[in-house]
């Protein structure tokens, strides 16, 4: 089995319950993110990853959400 390792990530422009469900939404779609919990109020992303993700395609779909990692 996969060790799970934890990503976190500072997020700036989420402002409300519907931002971090759109992360959340995003995120819990990508093999091998097995728990997604976004905060507005922290700007925190904090992501539980299995070895096949990277810290760089997080922020790609962060990003393309149009949110700035920081």
């Amino acid at each position: 089995m996969s060790q799970v390792g934890k990503i976190t990530l500072k997020v700036k422009g989420m402002h409300c319950d519907g931002c971090e469900n759109r992360v959340q939404k995003v995120l819990s779609e990508v093999v091998g993110i097995t728990k997604v919990n976004a905060d507005h109020q922290t700007g925190e992303v904090e992501v539980r990853v299995t070895p096949a993700v990277s810290k760089d395609e997080i922020t790609e779909k962060i990003t393309h959400l149009g949110y700035e990692v920081i």
